[in-house]
């Protein structure tokens, strides 16, 4: 198989995913209505990086309760 016909099934199969994967999203819709949670969060990982500082605003704010 030469050089040019790698690159156009690669392009082939390349669409055939973006359609798919299009198709998927149009025929099985993903709506999460977050409101009926209620008002509270799970952080994970607020030991370290961005999961602490997202905590520490957050309690800056006084809107987390121990």
């Amino acid at each position: 198989m030469s050089f040019l016909a790698w690159i156009g099934l690669f392009g082939l199969v390349h669409t055939a995913v973006k359609l798919a994967a299009l198709a998927y999203r149009i025929l099985c819709p993903t709506k999460i209505d977050i409101s009926k949670y209620g008002p509270w969060a799970l952080i994970t990982g607020c030991t370290d990086g961005i999961g602490r500082a997202y905590t520490f605003e957050l309690a800056k704010r006084g809107r987390i309760r121990f």
